[in-house]
């Protein structure tokens, strides 16, 4: 096998761990046109994604809380990128739930909002995950309004996070879907006389269904059976 020297990046080298000695396969260098000699870039693939990284504050994790939130979750940066493509989607959709939230914006009646602190949310676009979850969560308090949502495969916490931070909350059952969005809309559709915004609320999400869980579950099955 062919190695050459990998100059790094400021004496950084995101290679070491697998190459101590910094000479690594010709493979893991990028062809450069302008390089007349070598027809290759000087550092290996990582250590030019970890400079860009540095260089463009966009991709650069200090500056990205998704990033962030998704090395964490793996169990680290180099963890991250060694999981196979649509595991590395998968968590940063529930990194993206946990730092700016699901719940869709919604004009305030009370007009515009001044924030207590100023923040930048970096938004993080890849392929869409269809499968997932369709769950059911309820406040103990309120047993007969129900929250019916749909969440990624790794969704779950993230869901039951964020309801608890305004009361109780219970999950009632979840339903995994290959295509979780149609199955959600078609449960939805299903219950429309039970939403709540039906019943003359309009202080209230999309989500909310005054009914029981049974008659969800019966909807939910024969949503299943169709999809």
């Amino acid at each position: 096998m062919i190695k050459t020297r990998c100059c790094g990046y400021k004496g950084h080298w995101e290679c070491e761990g697998d190459y101590p000695d910094h000479m690594v396969p010709v493979g893991e260098f990028a062809l450069d046109s302008g390089r007349l000699h070598s027809g290759r870039r000087s550092g290996c693939r990582r250590c030019y994604r970890y400079c860009d990284s540095i260089k463009n504050p966009e991709k650069n994790p200090r500056n990205n809380a998704i990033s962030l939130r998704a090395y964490k979750i793996a169990g680290g940066k180099k963890v991250f990128y060694e999981l196979p493509k649509e595991k590395r989607i998968e968590l940063r959709r529930v990194a993206k739930d946990a730092v700016v939230g699901t719940t869709p914006r919604h004009k305030s009646e009370f007009g515009q909002s001044t924030p207590m602190t100023k923040r930048e949310t970096t938004v993080v676009e890849g392929e869409q995950v269809p499968e997932g979850w369709v769950y059911v969560v309820y406040n103990p308090d309120v047993p007969s309004v129900l929250k019916i949502g749909k969440t990624f495969p790794d969704g779950i916490p993230s869901i039951m996070s964020s309801a608890r931070r305004f009361g109780r909350a219970e999950l009632a059952d979840k339903f995994w879907f290959d295509r979780a969005y149609k199955a959600e809309q078609a449960v939805h559709a299903a219950l429309s006389s039970y939403n709540l915004r039906t019943l003359g609320y309009a202080d209230c999400g999309v989500e909310l269904f005054k009914c029981n869980i049974d008659e969800v579950r019966g909807v939910i099955e024969n949503e299943r059976t169709v999809l």
